[in-house]
């Protein structure tokens, strides 16, 4: 609170844990100041079950955020001993995808990477803005199943979507992949 005092434009909030850091948020946001914050969530509508369960009304979230970014660190196939590989049959079944379609990359192990395959990470992200459609349905307390389909048929890139373009680009691997997404 005292931070306010000296009106600042931009407020950058740790983690909010519980309700009254949500409320604080929240009410800081609805004043004109823009706010970023973290919150532990599964993705973007796990973001706003969150924010239920604190008890924040609904009509608070629905119009107090303009947008969600969910994130996740994958590790990056090192560059220095990547070699064509042939994931296993469950990952390629789990992710729907086809080994005659794509040629799959995976880190030998080398000295560059101290013989782990990886070297370095990248995001994979679930990215998206408010729309009036989104705040109706909050404020009406749809289920939040029928919210992150209305987010995806609005054009939201899942976390699983983003992680599968990473795979065809050869970024890193299925089983990077399958630990870091649901």
């Amino acid at each position: 609170r005292s931070i306010l005092r000296q009106d600042p434009d931009v407020l950058m909030i740790g983690e909010i844990r519980d309700r009254v850091a949500a409320e604080n948020a929240i009410s800081i946001s609805l004043v004109g100041r823009i706010v970023g914050s973290t919150i532990h969530s599964n993705n973007t509508v796990g973001t706003i079950a969150r924010l239920v369960d604190m008890e924040i009304e609904r009509a608070m979230i629905a119009y107090s955020i303009p947008g969600l970014i969910s994130q996740r660190l994958v590790r990056r196939i090192c560059k220095s001993c990547a070699a064509p590989y042939q994931p296993p049959d469950n990952l390629l079944v789990r992710f729907e995808l086809q080994a005659a379609q794509h040629q799959f990359m995976k880190g030998a192990g080398c000295e560059k990477c101290n013989n782990t395959g990886y070297l370095g990470r990248i995001g994979i992200f679930e990215v998206f803005e408010f729309d009036d459609a989104l705040r109706s349905l909050i404020v009406q307390s749809v289920p939040m199943k029928d919210l992150e389909d209305h987010m995806t048929r609005s054009g939201m890139k899942t976390l699983r979507d983003d992680a599968l373009e990473k795979i065809r680009r050869n970024i890193t691997t299925l089983e990077e992949i399958s630990r870091v997404v649901s």
